[in-house]
């Protein structure tokens, strides 16, 4: 009985360290830095005035930070999972050319004005590979957690102000493809996350392209598109896309 005692915690190591060690068991880590450009439109529910986010609101361009990290096994009946957060946020400040209304504040032309806008979300995904060789397959489920506000005041008047908030917890359908190209370190791959329901959408796809040294550090290029529509969340109609062309690091455990 001592024997087995003592021998057995190295038999289930040698028993399990082929799956701890297998090549698809995976923990890494990444930041991308975005090159954010703004389009679109915002109305809320009790107005007719459709406000363009770059005529009107005058939203810059931006750079924002994107943090992920992962990790990815062998198990064919777990998920694996990936947690992302996205900062997205932008304003703008000038003098208005036309009046209009949002949150059932009106701005009269000539109005020198503040905006911001702040769509930043936190992902939370699931995801299986069926296929994983030369060509890997993801698909799964994301919740996408927003917290966003849009809000616009008046710079002479601190008290002519208007804000509207949107907290969603949004589920979309995940996909991915990865394509490594043989003979070098360097892998090609598109993800996909989307959402269609009761008159909103919610799109959001990217393409990159990534090298990872034989250390686990590597970098990455590509390009992101985000669209959303919302139609009355909580009170604010919505049209807005955010695209551009990101760089980053990563590193694999």
């Amino acid at each position: 009985m001592k024997f087995l005692l003592t021998k057995m915690p190295a038999a289930l190591l040698l028993c399990f360290a082929p799956l701890v060690m297998a090549s698809d068991f995976a923990l890494f880590g990444g930041w991308q830095f975005w090159q954010q450009g703004y389009s679109g439109d915002v109305n809320s529910v009790t107005s007719s005035v459709i406000i363009d986010v770059e005529k009107d609101l005058q939203y810059d361009d931006q750079r924002s930070n994107v943090f992920y990290a992962a990790v990815e096994h062998p198990l064919p009946a777990l998920p694996n999972f990936k947690l992302r957060r996205t900062e997205m946020e932008t304003s703008g400040t000038g003098t208005l050319q036309r009046e209009i209304e949002f949150d059932n504040t009106s701005f009269a032309t000539d109005t020198s004005f503040f905006s911001s806008l702040d769509l930043s979300h936190t992902d939370i995904t699931a995801y299986w590979q069926p296929m994983q060789n030369w060509l890997t397959i993801g698909l799964g489920f994301t919740v996408r957690v927003f917290d966003s506000r849009i809000i616009i005041r008046s710079r002479a008047n601190n008290s002519v102000r208007a804000r509207e908030e949107v907290e969603q917890r949004l589920p979309m359908v995940y996909g991915k493809a990865l394509l490594e190209i043989p003979n070098t370190r360097f892998r090609v791959s598109a993800e996909l996350q989307g959402l269609s329901y009761d008159g909103s959408n919610l799109f959001d796809a990217q393409l990159q392209i990534a090298y990872e040294s034989i250390f686990g550090f590597g970098a990455v290029l590509g390009w992101r598109s985000f669209q959303l529509e919302l139609d009355n969340a909580d009170g604010l109609d919505a049209d807005i896309g955010v695209s551009g062309a990101y760089l980053g690091a990563t590193y694999r455990f």
